[in-house]
């Protein structure tokens, strides 16, 4: 990950910031965790981690099964709870989704 990177979303206390990986896909994140803390989301799992459907329990179950305990250990260390990383990622989606609005109105002729 380069250091000159430029998060896509940074909470608004600056502890969680997500990283495009466009190598991997267009929902893929590196995660920083301050002050130094870093794990990996891939594009495949952003959906099923921010769905309306997903606790906050499945969204800690889910980080396990794609890193082991790594995330939780990271999230542990950095005082973050689950639900904090929870919320984290469900601002991540709905910027995402303001950028596809804003794409799409973009592309409207009034």
């Amino acid at each position: 990950m380069p250091e000159e990177a430029t998060p896509f979303y940074t909470t608004p206390d600056g502890n969680i910031s997500f990283i495009p990986n466009p190598d991997d896909g267009p929902h893929a994140y590196d995660v920083l965790i301050k002050p130094n803390g870093h794990f990996y989301i891939p594009d495949r799992t952003l959906d099923d981690l921010t769905s309306p459907k997903t606790s906050t329990d499945d969204v800690m179950g889910r980080l396990e099964a794609m890193s082991g305990r790594e995330a939780e250990y990271i999230l542990n260390r950095h005082s973050i709870t689950p639900a904090q990383f929870h919320i984290a990622l469900l601002h991540l989606r709905i910027r995402e989704q303001e950028e596809e609005l804003d794409a799409a109105y973009s592309q409207v002729r009034i």
